[in-house]
């Protein structure tokens, strides 16, 4: 029983899950880094300036996905996300 219940969470919880960080996740598997990483950057922007907590973490995903496609240049020259504000914001 315990087991049917974890399952249907999960189907509820991947349902909520918005379409552009599914599609994402999805290509970064694939292996098309370039790709996902414009995506999480665009997922990242959106969740800065919403003010959303988890906005570093997309940009980490993005500079993860950069270094993964051989874009090091890209990757290590952001300065769009202020992570200690962000910071803040969570411990707030």
């Amino acid at each position: 029983m315990r087991r049917m219940f974890r399952r249907q969470v999960r189907k509820t919880l991947a349902q909520e899950v918005p379409p552009i960080l599914q599609e994402a996740n999805f290509v970064f598997d694939k292996g098309e880094y370039g790709r996902a990483a414009e995506l999480f950057e665009r997922i990242a922007e959106t969740a800065s300036a919403r003010g959303g907590p988890r906005a570093p973490l997309y940009y980490l995903q993005a500079g993860r996905a950069r270094v993964f496609a051989g874009q090091t240049a890209t990757a290590s020259s952001w300065d769009t996300c202020d992570f200690r504000t962000q910071r803040a914001r969570i411990k707030k």
